[in-house]
Order: structure tokens, then sequence, then C-alpha cells
């Protein structure tokens, strides 16, 4: 078909070869489809969560419910994004829960648990809240883990300079 241009071919954004199930501290950041601010507002540098954000927040909340050997650290659901720092223990932390998670699955979960709970709550079947992707970060030092908890507590500060804020990107193009 002239003038038709294939599609490029999506990359994922995990390391190949990494084992996302090593025990460890990874930062993850969950985008809203198309970055729509599905979540919620900032305002005077608070997140009001809208009903959304409230059951997207509570999903988080609940991995370690459905993930027993998880540890939540801290997280912040923005306007349409979600930064969260999870743990998962080494066997010799959690000798008696022979389980052993990765973290595409668990992310997965938490997208697909939020997502189904707004698709009830909505009556809007067949929504796609979630970007088919989400970014990670193994975190490796403690100095980078206090500089991870930092941002994310001040990321409602900062929201007019977020990379995620659609107004920013609006004014950068105009």
């Amino acid at each position: 078909m002239p003038g038709w241009i294939a599609p490029a071919r999506r990359t994922s954004p995990r390391i190949t070869g990494y084992d996302y199930s090593l025990p460890g501290t990874y930062f993850v950041t969950i985008c809203s489809r198309r970055r729509e601010c599905l979540f919620g507002t900032v305002i005077d540098s608070a997140v009001l969560l809208s009903d959304i954000g409230l059951i997207v927040n509570q999903y988080w909340l609940e991995i370690p419910h459905h993930f027993p050997t998880v540890t939540l650290d801290l997280h912040v659901v923005m306007p349409n994004h979600v930064h969260g720092l999870l743990s998962l223990p080494s066997s010799n932390e959690a000798p008696q829960l022979d389980i052993a998670h990765d973290l595409n699955a668990i992310v997965g979960s938490f997208k697909a648990a939020a997502t189904r709970s707004v698709n009830t709550r909505h009556a809007a079947q067949g929504f796609r809240l979630w970007q088919r992707s989400y970014y990670d970060h193994a975190v490796r030092t403690e100095q980078g883990l206090e500089r991870i908890r930092e941002y994310i507590v001040n990321n409602p500060l900062k929201w007019e300079l977020d990379e995620y804020n659609p107004e920013r990107r609006r004014q950068r193009r105009a």
C-alpha cells in the first residue's frame, strides 16, 4: 500500500535477562492510559483523589494481601500515575512462605484488580485504565532509597514541573 508505514515496534522497558523475582526494593511508576488525569487533581500541592484514584490507592495498599511476601514502602497516587516502592524478600527473610513472585506478576495483578473494580463500579466494561507497561528501577543503595522516598513525598508539591502533567506539556508546545 503506497504511503503506508509500518508502526514502530514497541520495546519493553524491562532489562533483558534481569530476574525480577530477585530480593530487593523496586521503585515503580505506572501511568494511566494516555496519561489521562483519571485519579484526581492537585490542589495547593496536595493530591485530591477522585473515585477512581481512591480505588487505585486501595488496590495498591492491598498488594500484600495477595502477595504476602511483598512489603510496601512509600507510594503516591498522582492525577495520572502512581509511584511506589515495594520490596521482595529473600528466601531467608520469608522461609515459611515458599512463594516466589516477580515484579511483573505483582504489578500486572494490581493493574488488573484496579481495572476490574473501576469497570464494575462504573459499569464501564472494557475501560482501559492503564498504559500497557510501567517503569521500574531496582534500588541498590540506602542513599538511592532515601532519594526516591523524597521524590515520592515531594511529587505532589512539584506537580507543575512533573513530566506527566498535561498542563506542563501543553505549555511546552505553545
